[in-house]
């Protein structure tokens, strides 16, 4: 685990510094991969009650199986990607930053030569002797801020960042509130709250809470505080329970992320389906926010999940099964027949002639049988779930 103290003294240094806008740019930096339209779109909310970004992850990890794309609202994963964003600060911002931030890491002050080196860069013209300077003190710079930023990649890495980056560079997954962190940092955990609010009154995306955040929503909604649209309601259940089945798949815990956004792009036409299935199931009309979703959500699994994976694993034995059949199989008594329609032929030609042509249709017969079972498998609405467990296996 990033040690907290640290990384929350860095990320407040960071944008009271003003240097906050690197990490910004990043958020608008354009990835490959991005969409253009955010789709079905998961806004994960995640309370601040620790200092790695597991449950972060757990939660992403489930959400890319069902939705196109995430929003992660979370202080911590905001904090902490304004620190690992060190190295994309201009180099304005690094002359400014390296002096405070040398001192905060107990390093030595890299900012000691910055008068000379600032001087040096504003100049017009340079002799060669001030030019071989320049290049010297540059280079003694660019060096220790690589010491510098690398602390912010490590605090990032510690806290379990690495996995999240798979999904961010595909360009999935999105960082809420860091915007706000740059502004105004010591509220950041009130414009958390604000998220909240925002989340569950607004109509935009598909909320969906950790159980920290999940039970401030629901203690603030019982209290009149906040009012939940039915819509948004149902969202908020239909996004649980489908996350909520991805968790409960038994090779889930093997799962990367890579290999979600693998099985995601394998299986993509199934994902409809899927979220038909979900809309139509009766516990989504359960209330989310009550602890006692989770065992609705065992109790879907194991009464209508299962059961369909056993139904799915009966269809594609069968197509397995009409391989070796028809691989197995002998030529039956009409073959005969044909075989002495040639009677203008030789037998034995004749016989190869019939032959062939039975291979023919019980072949084009196999692989119609073959293609109608693999099909009536593939439709069923719960193969997203299958084909993922398989992949994850």
């Amino acid at each position: 685990m990033a040690d907290p103290t640290l990384a929350s003294a860095l990320a407040k240094l960071v944008v009271e510094g003003g240097a906050g806008d690197a990490a910004l740019r990043m958020m608008k930096a354009k990835r490959k991969g991005q969409p253009s339209d955010p789709g079905l779109m998961l806004r994960v909310a995640v309370a601040p009650d620790s200092f790695d970004l597991a449950r972060e992850t757990e939660i992403t990890k489930t959400a890319l199986l069902y939705g196109d794309t995430v929003e992660l609202v979370s202080p911590t994963a905001a904090m902490l990607f304004v620190v690992r964003n060190l190295q994309s600060m201009t180099a304005d911002e690094r002359l400014t930053m390296s002096g405070p931030i040398s001192a905060l890491l107990g390093q030595a002050d890299a900012s000691t030569a910055l008068p000379e080196l600032r001087s040096l860069l504003r100049a017009r013209h340079m002799s060669g002797r001030a030019l071989v300077q320049q290049r010297k003190l540059q280079r003694g710079f660019d060096e220790r801020w690589d010491e510098i930023s690398a602390v912010g990649d490590r605090l990032w890495t510690e806290a379990g960042g690495r996995e999240l980056d798979v999904a961010w560079d595909a360009g999935l997954l999105s960082f809420g509130l860091v915007q706000e962190a740059v502004a105004d940092y010591d509220r950041l955990v009130d414009h958390f709250v604000d998220g909240l609010r925002e989340a569950v009154q607004g109509t935009r995306a598909y909320p969906l809470f950790d159980d920290a955040s999940g039970s401030l929503v629901s203690t603030a909604i019982a209290e009149g505080a906040w009012r939940i649209p039915e819509l948004t309601a149902r969202r908020v259940s239909e996004a649980t329970m489908a996350t909520g089945l991805v968790g409960n798949l038994p090779a889930y815990p093997t799962a990367s992320m890579r290999g979600v956004i693998e099985a995601r792009e394998a299986l993509g036409e199934h994902l409809p389906a899927f979220r038909r299935a979900v809309t139509q199931l009766d516990a989504v009309a359960n209330d989310p926010l009550d602890e006692s979703f989770n065992d609705a959500i065992r109790d879907v699994y194991l009464k209508e999940v299962e059961p369909a994976f056993a139904d799915i694993r009966t269809e594609l034995a069968r197509v397995e099964g009409s391989l070796l059949g028809a691989v197995g199989s002998t030529a039956p008594a009409p073959v005969i027949a044909t075989a002495l329609s040639f009677g203008h032929l030789d037998a034995r030609v004749a016989a190869g002639l019939s032959a062939a042509s039975w291979a023919v249709l019980a072949g084009a017969r196999m692989l119609s049988e073959r293609g109608g079972r693999l099909r009536s498998a593939k439709r069923h609405p719960f193969y997203l779930l299958y084909g993922a467990n398989e992949h994850w296996s």
